[in-house]
């Protein structure tokens, strides 16, 4: 017979702070891609490296317990918080490089506003 208070502290406890902080990039500034990115890859490899300490602390089973379903839910939500500080990091990234148009045979850097207008010379 297992104790549920042992695994609540040592298992599901651990791995609902670990989502936790796959959310905290979502708090931070988004001007600040890089802290961002940072903490939601750090929150990837802690949850990585949690499972493997999960997976000897549970027995090995054919079938899916409700732990095992806990654990790949938070796994489904820590990486899909990564992916989502991923995306924005790279359109961020993007949105900050300077366009160059060509017109009239001058090249011209245009600043990247959103409504940036051809003119010509």
């Amino acid at each position: 017979r297992r104790h549920f208070t042992y695994f609540f502290w040592q298992a599901i406890v651990p791995l609902t702070l670990i989502v936790v902080m796959s959310w905290t990039p979502f708090w931070v500034d988004p001007s600040k891609s890089e802290l961002q990115f940072a903490i939601a890859s750090s929150a990837v490899l802690t949850l990585i490296a949690y499972r493997f300490s999960l997976a000897s602390m549970l027995p090995k089973l054919p079938y899916l317990t409700r732990m095992d379903t806990y654990t790949i839910g938070a796994t489904v939500l820590v990486f899909a918080a990564f992916l989502e500080v991923l995306v924005t990091t790279l359109l961020a990234y993007r949105r900050r490089q300077p366009r160059f148009i060509f017109a009239g045979g001058i090249e011209k850097e245009i600043a990247n506003t959103g409504n940036t207008h051809l003119i010509e010379p």
